[in-house]
């Protein structure tokens, strides 16, 4: 990896965006909502950060972002 881009790695954007890109490689990380059964929809901590995704067939759809302080 080039050293430039070393830090974004480490930054909370960087989190943000480098996560999402490994879940069409690894789906099932998340853990699974059993509130939206029989929907797989799972959940995964990025930083201070949770995502929602769903998992349709062979599609990922995410479907929220929040502050993990938020009261969800």
């Amino acid at each position: 990896m080039d050293s430039r881009s070393a830090p974004h790695v480490h930054s909370p954007a960087g989190n943000l965006t480098a996560t999402p890109m490994t879940l069409p490689y690894n789906p099932g990380i998340g853990r699974r909502l059993e509130e939206f059964q029989p929907r797989d929809v799972r959940r995964i901590q990025v930083s201070q950060y949770k995502m929602r995704y769903e998992i349709a067939d062979s599609t990922l759809y995410h479907c929220a972002w929040w502050y993990s302080r938020e009261d969800r």
